[in-house]
C-alpha cells in the first residue's frame, strides 16, 4: 500500500524519537502504528504513556499475562470515559450504564457470556450463510457492471451493517440511524475528537437506548429469530446453571450497544484491509482462488496483520508487576493485541502475509481469555464469504489510479482505512 506523508512522518518518528516522547494518540501514531509498536515491544513492553499517563502493554506474552488474571485486570473501565461535565450531564438524562461484556468482570460477565452463547452458537452462525451470501452478492451486483467501487461505503461497511442490525432486529429502513450510532460509540472511544463531537455522538446514544427500549419491550411480548430476542427473553444463569432472571434493562442496552459497534465497525474495515493485502500479494490472491478452502487461513493471517479492533482497557484492581514495570493499583491499562499480533517473538517476519505460518490460530485480533469476542465465529463467517465472492466476481481487482490517499480513521479505538476505491475488469 502506498504510503502517505502521515505514514512516512510516522516513520522517521518512531526511529528516531526517544520511547518517552511518544504520543499514542497523536495523528502520526493512529496513522501509521506498527514501526511504534515495534520500538515499544522490543524496548518497552509496558510503557507508561508520559502525556496522558496510562500503561500500554505491547508484548503478546505480556497481553496475554494480563488477560490470564481479569482478578487484577479489571474491565470495568467505565469511569476512564464521558468524565466531562457536558457529557454527563447529558447521559444523566438516559438509562444508567452498567457492567456486562466488554466493561464486565467475574463472575457477572461469564453469566453474560453464557447467555451469549446461546445466540451465537455454530449451528446458528452456519445457518445464516445463505443469508450472509445473499446480501453479499446483491451487493456486489450494484456495481459489478461499473467496473469501480469505494469498498468501504458500498460494500464494507452496508454488508456488515445488514448483518449485524438484522440480528439486532432492526428493520432495514432503519439502517441510516444504526450507521450513525455505531460511529457515535466509537467517537466516545477515540480520545481524538472536540467536545462538540462527543456532546453530538452522546446525544445519540440517548437516540440509540430510546429505540432499544422500544425492541426490548417489543421482544419480550413477541420473540422473533434474532439474537435481540434471545436476550429479552432468556435466562441469566448461576454457576450451577440455575436460571436465575432475565436481563433488566440497562444490562439488555449496554449488551446491545457493545454487539452493534463490534460487529460492524471493526468487520467492515477488516474488509477493506484484507483487500488491499490481497492486491498487494498476487500470489496469495491466485492461490485462495483456486483453492477457496484456503480463505479460512486467509482470514485468521489477515486479521492478525489488521487488528482492527487494536485492543481494550483494563484498570489495575491491586499493584501488580509485569515485564519488570509495577504497575499501581487504579491504573488505567491498554492491551494492544495489535502490537503483539506482530511481535517478532512470536510471528517470525511479522510484517508479511503468510497464510500457511504454522501459528496461525496464535494471532489474538479477537482477544484472548474470557473476553474472547464473542461474535468472532459470525465475523469470520461474514469475512470469508466476502472476500470468496470479491475474488471470485470483480476480475483483476485493483487500486484506482489517483484515488486512494490511505488514510485511516483518526481513532485510538479503531483502525482503518476511511476509504478504498478499486477498479477491475467489468463483468
Amino acid at each position: 500500500m502506498p504510503e502517505s506523508a502521515l505514514d512516512v512522518q510516522a516513520r522517521q518518528q518512531a526511529a528516531t524519537l526517544p520511547i518517552d516522547e511518544f504520543n499514542p494518540f497523536s495523528a502520526e501514531f493512529v496513522q501509521c502504528p506498527y514501526p511504534f509498536y515495534a520500538r515499544l515491544v522490543k524496548e518497552a513492553p509496558v510503557w507508561k504513556a508520559p502525556i496522558q499517563g496510562f500503561y500500554l502493554i505491547t508484548g503478546y506474552e505480556e497481553v496475554m499475562e494480563a488477560c490470564r488474571h481479569p482478578e487484577i485486570f479489571s474491565s470495568d473501565y467505565r469511569h476512564l470515559f464521558n468524565r466531562k461535565p457536558e457529557i454527563q450531564a447529558i447521559l444523566a438524562q438516559g438509562v444508567p450504564e452498567v457492567p456486562t461484556l466488554g466493561t464486565g468482570d467475574p463472575p457477572m460477565h461469564k453469566r453474560y457470556r453464557a447467555l451469549l452463547a446461546k445466540a451465537f452458537t455454530a449451528p446458528r452462525v452456519n445457518a445464516m450463510g445463505d443469508t450472509i451470501n445473499a446480501t453479499v452478492n446483491q451487493l456486489i451486483d450494484a456495481f459489478a457492471g461499473r467496473g469501480e467501487v469505494e469498498l468501504h461505503a458500498e460494500f464494507g461497511m452496508p454488508l456488515t451493517m445488514q448483518i449485524t442490525a438484522d440480528q439486532l432486529g432492526v428493520p432495514r429502513e432503519d439502517f441510516r440511524k444504526f450507521r450513525e450510532w455505531s460511529e457515535a460509540r466509537i467517537v466516545q472511544f477515540s480520545f481524538m475528537v472536540p467536545l462538540e463531537a462527543e456532546i453530538e455522538a452522546t446525544k445519540k446514544r440517548l437516540d440509540f437506548q430510546k429505540y432499544f427500549t422500544q425492541r426490548f419491550a417489543e421482544k419480550q411480548a413477541n420473540p422473533t429469530n434474532d439474537i435481540i430476542s434471545v436476550l429479552a427473553t432468556a435466562k441469566l444463569e448461576d454457576d450451577d446453571g440455575k436460571e436465575m432472571r432475565s436481563l433488566t434493562l440497562p444490562e439488555f442496552l449496554s449488551i446491545a450497544e457493545q454487539l452493534m459497534t463490534a460487529g460492524n465497525l471493526t468487520t467492515t474495515h477488516a474488509i477493506c484491509a484484507g483487500m488491499v493485502m490481497l492486491i498487494e500479494n498476487p500470489r496469495v490472491r491466485e492461490e485462495i482462488t483456486a483453492d477457496p478452502t484456503k480463505v479460512k487461513l486467509f482470514v485468521e493471517e489477515m486479521v492478525r496483520l489488521s487488528s482492527p479492533g487494536p485492543g481494550y482497557w483494563r484498570v489495575t484492581k491491586e499493584e501488580v508487576t509485569l515485564a519488570g514495570v509495577t504497575i499501581p493499583k487504579g491504573a488505567p491499562v491498554h492491551l494492544r493485541f495489535a502490537a503483539g499480533n506482530r511481535d517478532t517473538r512470536v510471528f517470525k517476519d511479522p510484517d508479511r502475509l503468510d497464510i500457511h505460518r504454522e501459528n496461525l490460530s496464535s494471532q489474538m485480533a479477537f482477544s484472548y481469555g474470557e473476553h474472547y469476542c464473542a461474535g468472532a465465529v459470525l465475523a469470520k463467517k461474514e469475512l470469508e464469504l466476502a472476500f470468496k465472492a470479491l475474488l471470485a466476481r470483480l476480475p483483476n481487482v485493483r487500486f484506482a489510479p489517483g484515488k486512494n490517499d490511505w488514510s485511516n480513521i483518526q481513532s485510538f479505538a479503531v483502525h482503518g482505512l476511511n476509504h478504498l476505491y478499486l477498479e477491475f475488469d467489468k463483468a
